[in-house]
């Protein structure tokens, strides 16, 4: 690499140009006095007269000292120098030379130290001013032309006009309406250089610039962000004043310390990060934010002992005098008890949408209208891996059935007033389950995710999410109700006396469970309390234990409900049309006596579903393989076993049965799950379903079901050797020719 050159810039002083030009002077001047002979008394009072002209020269133009006390040095060092030279004859000896360049080196490294030290108290300076005139400092006009140079300095789009400028009411920016030239510019062809101009225009690190769309398609609004709000705590804001869940509902703040705030009564929210984020902080105060409303009730699904339940319980058995019922209308700490609620909420929701359907016509709506009449329900899941993740390591099949529940909630709880906050430590399948739980989730936040990959799997492929930008526990990505690109935030930060004061700040405005709720809920809603004594008896305990650790006093013991056994049964099938009056035991009572016609009904399933499964005897294979695996497929989704052939005499096929799973085999050939591979790949891109495929292996002399044919396409499926591009209900088709 080559030496950079020193610029010999001789019109203005210099850290190496000043020295020089009067060590040189002095050297001159010495040299003519000696030739003349001039006393060097005459060297000694130049010296004193510089001194005096330059502290002179200061105190008129105001130069400062450090400055004027360099320069007096340097007058009476060469007044000194001539002098002694002068005096002694050693004008043109080697130590007098040598003591002169000594002399400019030191003066070099004085002039160069103290313009870096007025340099820095410079930019001080000025980053001081602009901090107390705020984020605009300069004129409409000036600021406009500023970045009319600028867009056609970074982005190459020449004469733009700048109509407006408006600036925030958070004081911590503003915003630019541009009217872009004719020729085909958009808004989308300053987007990609938002980086460059936020660089060009030098803003503060953790400040940016975000295009959008103007008023039209030949305008652009541009927001420039002047301070950066996530680097600062949010405290949550302890007014607790009415809010509806209807409304939007605040949880943190952008980077221009706007609200981030979305509708909880439309939209499932997903909240995603690791140990350390700020996640449960997150879920906090989402739960505060319900309990300020009028026509929401908070429940909680947490199998990790219910600690996210533990905290609002304590503020409510600590207040008893004060906070008569629990914040949280229901704490499921366990499978048994994660079921029953979410039993008792799906018939909730279904129900709702004939009990209360006039409600909608009154009100003009196509959803059922909130209120503290007929409450919103808020399901917190936490720890979501647990019940959402992989299905294939489900060891306990209530745990399926519980995440069954979960979806269908998700599903249809919309227009009923059934919602769910879920979150996870990681934005993956294993953690969040099926993609549906994504899809429809409207407000999704990822906490402090540091993985790229996980953010894009959140917010999609295409989204561009700069995992660099909050990275701080309590900061993160959010999009809200799927609008825009996911933006950095900080969630409030809410603490235990925080919570404590939403609490008692809300208890007499909060809304009791509908009349017809609890009807359909039966002893199950009413002895949830009961059930929960020993997580009511660790509440206690926390109390009393930080109470002795704070030297105060705990309140008077107050009685623990007396466990009771859940009668209903957990996993029962949710009560049909006709039962919408009944309560939760009467159901099951009648669910019960239904088990004779179920027979029946199943036997009528087999009979339809072979009228359209006939095998075509040259072929060996279904004559219409889509409607069989459809009309299976619909029959499945009544929790009905659908044979798909009828049972035939028993004969000697000479066939052996595979305990292990495998199916069913004939006595030479390939085994069943052989077979059945070979079959899917015979479907080509047309594709089959599990009904036909267990029909043509029975046609084939293996007795194998069709669920085991199902476990094996969806083992495929996971393996990548086999696909359902249509969706849930589509054929099968194979893509691995192996």
């Amino acid at each position: 690499m080559a030496a950079a050159a020193i610029s010999w810039d001789w019109s203005k002083p210099a850290p190496v140009t000043g020295p020089v030009t009067a060590a040189l002077a002095t050297a001159a001047g010495t040299a003519v006095a000696d030739l003349a002979g001039i006393s060097p008394w005459w060297a000694a009072a130049a010296g004193a007269a510089g001194v005096g002209g330059t502290l002179l020269a200061g105190q008129i133009s105001g130069l400062p000292g450090r400055i004027s006390t360099l320069r007096c040095t340097a007058w009476l060092c060469g007044g000194t120098w001539s002098a002694w030279t002068l005096g002694t004859g050693m004008l043109w000896s080697t130590p007098a030379w040598s003591s002169l360049g000594v002399a400019t080196l030191a003066g070099a490294a004085l002039w160069s130290g103290g313009k870096a030290v007025r340099a820095r108290q410079l930019r001080q300076a000025n980053a001081a001013a602009a901090a107390a005139a705020g984020p605009i400092t300069h004129s409409r006009d000036e600021l406009g032309a500023e970045w009319v140079a600028r867009i056609a300095r970074v982005c190459r789009v020449n004469d733009v006009r700048v109509v407006n400028i408006g600036t925030w009411p958070t004081g911590a920016g503003y915003t630019l309406d541009i009217d872009l030239p004719p020729g085909g510019s958009s808004w989308k062809t300053l987007k990609p250089h938002e980086e460059g101009l936020a660089s060009d225009a030098r803003l503060p690190e953790g400040c940016g610039v975000t295009v959008k769309a103007g008023a039209n398609r030949g305008s652009a609004l541009i927001d420039v962000a002047t301070t950066n709000a996530i680097l600062a705590e949010a405290p949550y804001p302890l007014d607790c004043s009415v809010k509806s869940v209807n409304n939007p509902l605040s949880i943190g703040v952008w980077r221009d310390s706007s609200e981030v705030a979305g509708v909880f009564r439309q939209y499932t929210a997903l909240y995603i990060g690791p140990d350390g984020s700020g996640k449960t902080t997150l879920m906090d105060v989402t739960i505060a934010r319900h309990l300020e409303t009028v026509d929401s009730i908070p429940m909680i699904i947490d199998l990790n002992g219910g600690s996210l339940a533990i905290p609002w319980l304590v503020a409510w058995r600590k207040n008893l005098d004060r906070v008569p019922e629990p914040p949280i209308g229901w704490v499921a700490d366990n499978v048994d008890e994660a079921l029953a609620m979410t039993n008792w909420l799906l018939t909730v929701a279904k129900d709702r949408k004939r009990t209360y359907a006039h409600l909608k016509i009154a009100t003009n709506s196509t959803l059922l209208p909130i209120s503290a009449d007929v409450p919103q329900y808020e399901v917190f899941v936490d720890e979501c891996a647990e019940i959402l993740g992989d299905r294939q390591t489900f060891t306990d099949p209530r745990l399926a059935k519980l995440r069954d529940n979960l979806e269908e909630i998700q599903r249809i709880g919309r227009d009923s007033g059934v919602r769910m906050v879920i979150a996870g430590l990681r934005a993956t399948a294993e953690v969040i389950g099926t993609a549906s739980i994504k899809k429809l989730a409207g407000i999704r936040v990822a906490q402090a995710v540091g993985d790229a990959d996980e953010l894009n799997f959140l917010f999609g492929w295409k989204v561009k999410v700069s995992s660099e930008e909050a990275t701080m526990p309590g900061t993160g990505h959010a999009t809200i109700q799927r609008q825009g690109q996911p933006q950095p935030y900080r969630t409030y930060n809410l603490k235990p006396a925080g919570r404590e004061h939403v609490v008692l700040a809300t208890a007499d405005r909060r809304p009791a469970i509908d009349t017809r709720a609890r009807q359909l809920g039966g002893a199950t809603l009413a002895n949830r309390w009961a059930r929960a004594a020993d997580l009511i008896a660790a509440v206690d305990r926390t109390i009393a234990a930080a109470a002795a650790l704070t030297g105060g006093t705990p309140p008077p013991a107050a009685p623990i409900p007396t466990a009771t056994p859940i009668k209903e049964d957990p996993v029962s099938t949710i009560p049909p049309a006709d039962m919408s009056g009944l309560s939760l035991d009467e159901v099951n009572a009648r669910l019960n006596s239904a088990q004779a016609n179920l027979a029946k009904a199943v036997a009528d399933a087999d009979a339809a579903a072979q009228r359209n499964r006939d095998v075509d005897p040259a072929t060996g294979k279904p004559r219409d393989a889509r409607l069989a695996s459809e009309f299976d497929d619909v029959m499945q989704g009544f929790n009905l076993d659908v044979d798909p052939t009828p049972a035939a005499p028993a004969t000697d096929t000479g066939s052996t049965t595979d305990a292990s799973g495998a199916g069913a085999a004939p006595a030479s050939g390939p085994t069943a799950k052989e077979r059945c591979w070979e079959l899917l790949k015979a479907a080509g891109t047309d594709g089959t379903g599990a009904s036909a495929l267990a029909a043509q292996l029975k046609a084939d002399g293996h007795k194998t079901t069709r669920q085991t044919v199902s476990d094996w396409l969806n083992e495929w499926v996971a393996q990548g050797r086999a696909a359902q591009p249509g969706g849930d209900r589509a054929p099968y088709i194979a893509t691995d020719n192996n």
